[in-house]
């Protein structure tokens, strides 16, 4: 009798195993940070997920397990990729059109510089590599200087060896704090959604209709940013 229910217990694990095991299979793969001043997208995101019970997984872009998913075909999508990502990219993607952060892109100067909004492309502007707005912009600044990271930038700047930098509303909340005085030159309409690869395209009215409803519960998923044209002085 003891032997039989442990042969009954080893069989119920191995279905608990199994069913597992393909839930996982089946659940969406998105790149998304979960670390940094974004992560707080892919916490919303993963909330309203939760809440219309879509499984899903994700994983740190340009990591390992992403280019393996990619191989594998088994990458569902990307958050926080801006509304002309397909255009700039010629990925064959879709676009979920539940924006998940809206506002603008600028260019950051220090103040009293002599930059504006008419005058920014006769300007040394730096840029952050791979960021797929800013390749729409450079091409029309001859003296444009790329960087691999923000660190770079902000240093950059402050050591006058750029006059600006390309920036968006999102970054500029994180890092407002490390200038005592700055002026934001908006130079370009943003908005970061989710982008499926074009097999997941049946997946879009679902996921569409999760955020929905998570903006309709009031968790305010999609404010937009909205940051000031200085930051406060230090």
């Amino acid at each position: 009798m003891a032997q039989t229910a442990f042969k009954s217990l080893i069989t119920a694990g191995a279905l608990l195993w199994a069913n597992t095991a393909f839930a996982k299979e089946d659940c969406l793969r998105f790149a998304a940070h979960e670390t940094g001043f974004i992560s707080t997208i892919a916490y919303h995101v993963g909330r309203a997920l939760d809440q219309a019970g879509i499984c899903h997984q994700f994983y740190p872009p340009a990591s390992p397990e992403v280019v393996e998913l990619n191989k594998r075909g088994k990458l569902t999508g990307e958050l926080l990729r801006v509304q002309f990502y397909d255009r700039v990219t010629k990925l064959d993607v879709v676009m979920v059109p539940t924006p998940l952060a809206s506002g603008k892109g600028f260019v950051l100067a220090l103040k009293n510089t002599g930059i504006t909004t008419q005058n920014y492309q006769e300007y040394r502007i730096g840029y952050l590599r791979d960021t797929v707005w800013h390749k729409l912009l450079i091409d029309e600044i001859p003296k444009s200087v790329e960087m691999s990271s923000y660190k770079e930038l902000i240093r950059a700047l402050n050591e006058q060896r750029i006059d600006g930098f390309l920036v968006d509303g999102v970054v500029w909340q994180a890092i407002k704090g490390q200038f005592a005085e700055a002026t934001l030159l908006p130079v370009m309409n943003l908005s970061g959604h989710t982008w499926l690869k074009m097999k997941h395209k049946d997946k879009v009215a679902q996921i569409n209709k999760a955020y929905a409803d998570y903006i309709a519960q009031g968790n305010r998923f999609t404010d937009s940013v909205k940051p000031v044209k200085k930051a406060p002085h230090m």
